[in-house]
């Protein structure tokens, strides 16, 4: 549990227990991006580099982690997009 004594002028909200910080973005989404960008530039060393083979199946691998986390949320996203939608056409 995140105390807001902790996090001064910062906005706490509790969103599918996760916490939003930062302007209203989940930090569980800057952590997501932050292993993309980490999984493409370890992809591409490992790719320039012929001998270091292992670092571009590790990124790759970082790549798959972080676009399996995101894929339930942008599931969800789609589904409430187009229930939202659906509520203003049939109004």
């Amino acid at each position: 549990m995140v105390s807001e004594a902790l996090i001064p002028h910062t906005e706490v909200c509790r969103f599918n227990d996760s916490v939003l910080l930062f302007g209203g973005f989940i930090v569980k989404d800057y952590l997501i991006i932050a292993g993309f960008i980490i999984g493409v530039i370890l992809t591409v060393i490992g790719k320039k580099k012929g001998n270091r083979k292992a670092l571009s199946y590790i990124g790759l691998i970082l790549i798959a982690i972080c676009f399996a986390l995101a894929l339930p949320d942008m599931i969800n996203g789609f589904i409430d997009g187009y229930n939202a939608g659906r509520k203003v056409y049939n109004d």
